[in-house]
């Protein structure tokens, strides 16, 4: 049944209207929408005009469609219709003086799409809020320059186009003439009288303007097939439909938990998210929130997720090894749960729904469920009012936020990457999750201010900025991740010197090791600082003195080169004992022998260390044991990479040669060769020019076995560190030529593994394995075919093996070869 027509008056005092979040914003004030803002507003006034001119004739608008529910009515067709009524009911009460008398029933009409629209709508209708408008100013500009005005309200699509309908705009038509496109515009040559007159005829039982209403039950359509009829409403983001569904969440847990807490949340953890919140993640250059403000949150989400733990103290999220429901085993069993899975993707534009963020388990009467705590929302409120208020201090002391260091590029708060075509939000790496953490702590502990956070932040940038040698950050996996999230959680962020000073650990991993570090510098840093101390680094303090305190001193040498906060080789003796007593010395020598600045991929070292010298003095201290301990299998550290040199600087097992290399005694000491094969290698090593030769030729080489002997090589071939007989053959033997690019220079080695060489004018090969081939006469690199159909390689080619004759006897197997063949 079509209900009767009905004015707005009527209409808002029988039911309740809230545009719902499926709806659009407010779209007739869009700029872009003058004429049709002209047209409609000039129907109206007309519409009004000649009912007091005794002229009955009604303007009826379209049908307005809704559905009802909890005793309000949400229109799913007619919003714009509605919205400009509103405000035309506004605007002529404000004009005669009587929103306090008004404004109760105006404020029956909202909007659920934004908090801040809603907000927006129900300060417009508090007469006190215009206390002392006298009319000589625009009500746009008074609105604006009002305290309850938030600053963020003007990002608020729904907000400003609202200020535009009131406002109008000074957008002129093809002639020129300013197109009125706003009630002040339209309006602005009415008396008192006549607004009285409006407000009268609009509030009566004959009101001019009208519409008809059709509750979809009446019309047979179910909300969902009406949702999915409307071309017209816009589809929401990602962030949008998540935000909703978490308010939803807040709003259904005060109702069903009837709890005072969740009463408290409902009141305030909205409308912070749509005004104070919002402008921490607005970027007014590209015009754009929503993706850094839903990335923040996956963030905040997977943090808590992370970390919390259960009433027995154990962690919620499994991770690293364990086996899943079904049996089977997994290495990292934190991809497995469903939470974990889609908050480690860091996600911004895409939203399946609000279980995932429901990561806390809880046992209830009908069995278990999951829940996001009350506890959530209150950590949220806490750092983000946190955050907010530092943010407001520094801007107004005009610097630039954050004034911390930050781990690679980090911000606590989601960039925009413009560099890209498609605007994006940088990702997390693992590190970088921990400084999330690392923020988030210190936020939630207390105020921020600059000293402290500066402190905190530096702690953390140094726990967590280790690289292994081959320069791949040390934190690449979650077991790690919680790790380093443990020692710091042990701190006090707003006093971490002192918190450190209480201290004490007994593993032994690199992250602990580090954590230790910061443990003995923070107890320098305390215990020694009560006085300035004289220093002869680079660091001059402003008042060009030559005197510092052990902090500045101790961060200028962590900001130093490479070392990424990681200084313990300058603080630490042989033996592993602290001793800061050298630490001016040796810092003085670190800085002659590393460049201040550096390129990851480039050369550590400045002009004077530029050769493999350095690395052979060190090298030439190393004991056998120590080969094996630093140079054996693994490690490519054959290079002044900064890698390879933070390497050599934090290895525990070569404490000693580094503190005589850092104590300036720089010299290579001469070696012997020796039977014993580590011995022997580290003598090639440093007191022959092997080093030179694999420094510029083969930098990412390593020590290892192959093809039966100890070789140094890259990747597919390199040199034999133990084939003399080899070499010694092929280098001083009369008649044997091979070609000058398989000679190291200065050493008596052979770089590849198979050597080509000539014999008799006829081609050989001494292979890897140490057979030696007769290869064709036309192609020194094809190998003489003796029997085809034979499969082991003395019956199928012209070779014998070397290791059944000595040196001497080589030659003549040659020649039998070469008899053989023919």
């Amino acid at each position: 049944m079509i209900n009767n027509a009905t004015s707005f008056w009527k209409f808002i005092q029988k039911h309740p209207v809230e545009i719902p979040i499926i709806q659009r914003d407010y779209a007739q004030g869009r700029l872009g929408k003058e004429y049709i803002r002209r047209d409609f507003l000039a129907n109206q006034k007309k519409a009004l005009d000649d009912y007091l001119k005794d002229d009955t004739s009604v303007l009826k608008l379209d049908f307005v469609y809704g559905t009802e529910h909890n005793g309000k009515l949400y229109p799913l067709d007619g919003q714009q219709r509605l919205t400009t009524l509103w405000l035309l009911h506004w605007y002529i009460a404000l004009k005669i003086q009587k929103l306090g008398e008004v404004g109760d029933t105006l404020t029956r009409f909202s909007y659920e799409t934004r908090v801040s629209s809603r907000e927006f709508c129900k300060e417009l209708c508090t007469a006190a809020n215009f206390e002392g408008y006298d009319g000589s100013t625009s009500i746009v500009d008074f609105i604006m320059s009002r305290t309850w005005f938030y600053s963020l309200w003007k990002q608020d699509p729904t907000i400003q186009s609202m200020l535009r309908m009131i406002g109008g705009t000074k957008i002129n038509d093809k002639s020129g003439e300013d197109i009125i496109d706003g009630l002040e515009e339209l309006f602005q040559d009415t008396d008192n009288e006549t607004f009285a007159g409006y407000w009268e005829v609009l509030t009566s039982d004959n009101a001019p303007i009208v519409f008809y209403y059709l509750p979809l039950k009446d019309f047979g359509l179910t909300d969902d097939l009406y949702i999915k009829m409307n071309a017209r409403g816009k589809q929401l983001t990602a962030f949008e439909n998540f935000k909703a569904d978490l308010v939803g969440y807040i709003e259904e847990q005060a109702q069903t938990t009837k709890g005072p807490k969740w009463e408290e949340l409902r009141e305030n953890i909205p409308l912070k998210m749509d005004t104070e919140w919002i402008d921490l993640f607005w970027n007014s250059e590209i015009s754009r929130v929503d993706e850094a403000y839903y990335a923040f949150l996956n963030r905040f989400f997977w943090n808590e997720l992370f970390t919390t733990k259960d009433s027995d103290n154990k962690y919620i999220l499994k991770i690293g090894k364990g086996e899943l429901a079904n049996g089977q085993g997994t290495s990292s069993i934190e991809n497995h749960n469903s939470s974990y899975a889609y908050l480690n993707k860091d996600n911004y534009d895409v939203y399946t729904g609000l279980e995932p963020y429901k990561y806390l388990e809880v046992t209830l009467s009908e069995g278990a469920a999951k829940e996001i705590p009350a506890q959530f929302f209150d950590d949220l409120r806490k750092v983000l009012d946190n955050y907010k208020e530092y943010k407001q201090e520094k801007s107004e002391k005009g610097n630039v936020i954050p004034v911390a260091k930050w781990v690679d590029g980090f911000e606590f708060i989601p960039r925009y990457d413009s560099s890209k075509e498609a605007i994006k939000i940088t990702g997390l790496t693992q590190r970088q999750r921990i400084a999330f953490f690392a923020v988030y702590k210190y936020l939630k502990e207390g105020k921020a201010d600059e000293l402290s956070l500066r402190r905190w932040m530096r702690v953390v940038w140094n726990l967590i900025s280790g690289e292994d040698e081959s320069g791949n950050p040390q934190i690449r996996d979650a077991s790690t991740v919680r790790t380093a999230i443990e020692l710091l959680d042990r701190l006090d962020s707003h006093d971490v010197y002192r918190s450190l000073c209480q201290q004490d650990i007994e593993e032994n991993s690199s992250l602990s090791k580090q954590y230790k570090e910061e443990i003995n510098k923070a107890l320098q840093i305390i215990h020694v600082d009560g006085s300035l101390r004289k220093y002869e680094g680079e660091l001059v303090k402003e008042d060009s003195t030559l005197y510092a305190t052990w902090e500045e001193v101790i961060i200028e040498a962590e900001n130093y080169a490479f070392f990424k906060g990681s200084i313990r080789f300058l603080f630490r003796d042989g033996n592993g004992n602290i001793n800061w007593s050298l630490f001016d010395e040796k810092l003085k020598n670190a800085q002659a022998y590393f460049k201040k600045d550096f390129d990851p991929k480039g050369s550590a070292m400045n002009d004077n260390y530029r050769n493999a010298n350095l690395l052979k003095a060190l090298i030439s201290k190393f004991t056998g044991k120590n080969f094996y301990d630093v140079l054996w299998w693994w490690h490519r550290t054959f290079n002044n990479r900064p890698a390879s040199w933070m390497y050599y600087l934090l290895n525990d097992n070569i404490r000693e040669p580094i503190h005589q290399l850092l104590r300036g005694e720089n010299d290579i000491i001469q070696r012997l060769p020796s039977e014993n094969i580590a011995e022997n290698i580290l003598y090639q090593l440093s007191n022959t020019k092997l080093l030179d030769f694999i420094r510029e030729k083969m930098p990412y080489a390593w020590i290892r076995n192959i093809h039966g002997h100890t070789a140094i090589y890259p990747s597919s071939t390199g040199i034999f560190l133990d084939a003399q007989k080899r070499d010694d053959f092929l280098l001083h033997t009369s008649g044997i030529s091979i070609a000058d690019n398989y000679k190291v220079p200065g050493t008596k080695f052979l770089y590849s593994w198979h050597i080509n060489f000539t014999y008799c004018c006829q081609n050989f090969q001494w292979y890897g394995n140490d057979f030696i081939y007769l290869m064709k006469e036309n192609d020194p690199n094809e190998y003489q075919i003796k029997d085809e159909s034979k499969k082991d390689e003395i019956g199928r080619y012209y070779c014998f093996n070397t290791k059944l004759f000595e040196k001497e006897q080589i030659i003549g197997k040659l020649d039998e070869l070469i008899c053989q063949c023919k």
